[in-house]
């Protein structure tokens, strides 16, 4: 009996599939070695494979606003840091500007052992990160003992009041901390030259060649940090942070600064991001000399210093 039309050509097209199935289980290397060759020379869309607008967020550090402030923002301020001593009551071992769970740590810590009270509060620093400006007060504890035990909380300064305060650490020291007040004395902050440096430190970096160079000797990078009026010792953060600069060098930014009397310094924080990895840095301008002296791996701050 004959194959009717129909069936006959179901049957050769399953032989043709057949075939060509057999033919490239046979050839099924060289097949898979030219799609791969093919596949590695074609350019992909970048955006295919991750989102520029994400990449962009990621490598964008946190930048602070770098606005000099007017002499009567620190009149203001300095008047309210003065009254700070009026706060405190020896007798309960309060503070006015902590809140009451806060009030209770704090008497928890003084009151521990007898003959113990709060007898001042002292402010370290003024600063301003991304979000807000602040000041870092120390409340002194007197005991029986040579030792100052110093209480150090972070205050919130908004609208021209302290809104919220935040307990950092403890340390000790044979003297209380210091603050002269530089309300008629500030001198000049660094803020208004502190991103052309950072474009200088650039620039000195892309000029010797030495951004991603991580067989290049410490030496140079002292020798580069000296030249643009940097101590020696800046040399290893100058490194790490020449290894991390990206090619646009958009990658680091001023991310918080912190304005201290004694010593008579502003600290700039520089945060860098690189490869999903970020890495900070302190950058100190002297403003007794008007330069900047010393550049640091991580956050140096008076904050926590005895």
């Amino acid at each position: 009996m004959k194959l009717s039309r129909k069936p006959r050509g179901c049957l050769i097209t399953l032989i043709i599939i057949v075939f060509v199935l057999l033919t490239c289980y046979v050839n099924r290397q060289p097949i898979l070695t030219a799609t791969a060759n093919w596949l590695t020379a074609r350019t992909l869309p970048f955006d295919l494979l991750v989102n520029p607008k994400t990449v962009k967020h990621n490598i964008q550090p946190p930048t602070v606003t770098l606005k000099e402030q007017p002499t009567t923002h620190y009149q203001t301020l300095m008047n309210q840091l003065n009254n700070l001593n009026e706060t405190v009551n020896p007798k309960t071992n309060r503070l006015t500007f902590l809140n009451a769970q806060q009030n209770r740590q704090l008497a928890h810590r003084v009151e521990k052992k007898p003959h113990r009270y709060l007898y001042s509060v002292t402010p370290i620093l003024i600063g301003r990160d991304q979000h807000d400006p602040y000041v870092v007060v120390s409340a002194n504890r007197y005991d029986d003992t040579r030792q100052i035990v110093s209480y150090r909380y972070r205050l919130i300064y908004r609208h021209h009041q302290f809104t919220k305060a935040t307990y950092l650490t403890q340390t000790k020291n044979n003297k209380p901390p210091k603050f002269i007040g530089f309300t008629k004395h500030l001198g000049n902050s660094g803020i208004s030259t502190v991103s052309g440096y950072l474009e200088r430190m650039n620039l000195s970096i892309a000029s010797a060649g030495l951004n991603n160079q991580e067989a290049a000797p410490l030496a140079k990078y002292q020798q580069l940090a000296q030249n643009i009026g940097l101590d020696s010792a800046s040399g290893a953060a100058f490194k790490q942070y020449a290894l991390n600069l990206m090619g646009d060098q958009k990658n680091s930014a001023v991310s918080a600064y912190e304005i201290t009397d004694v010593p008579r310094e502003t600290n700039f924080i520089i945060t860098q991001i690189n490869r999903q990895k970020k890495l900070t840095y302190t950058l100190t301008f002297d403003r007794n000399t008007n330069h900047f002296i010393r550049f640091r791996n991580g956050i140096h701050s008076q904050a926590t210093t005895a």
